[in-house]
């Protein structure tokens, strides 16, 4: 895969991938979408970010699985959230991966967004 494909999240765990499709798991790289999973239900014609339960959910996912793939038994230590090339699914994506990224745990990043 190129450079330019990828974009690193966490240094040397989480990356953003956007790919035709899914490659296959190897020894030291786990892959996953999300694209068909957090799905925008939108009114009108309107483009919104996910709501706070599918940003909990996937906070929650990312974190088993950085805890699972990136753990010493594994030897695995690369996770891609791989994207189709949809503008709009790069674009839920990489909401959700700025709401991951925030200092906070993920309950803590649902309530600050909400006392906001």
């Amino acid at each position: 895969m190129a450079d330019h494909d990828v974009c690193t999240i966490l240094d040397e765990r989480l990356y953003f991938a956007t790919l035709r499709s899914k490659p296959r798991n190897t020894t030291s790289c786990h892959y996953f979408c999300v694209d068909d999973e957090f799905i925008y239900e939108n009114f009108y014609a309107d483009f919104g970010p996910l709501n706070l339960a599918m940003l909990y959910r996937y906070c929650n996912k990312v974190n088993k699985k950085l805890k699972v793939c990136c753990a010493p038994i594994t030897f695995m230590t690369h996770v891609y959230l791989n994207s189709s090339s949809e503008v709009h699914h790069k674009l839920e994506n990489l909401c959700l991966e700025a709401f991951f990224t925030r200092p906070f745990p993920p309950v803590c990043c649902a309530q600050v967004v909400v006392l906001r």
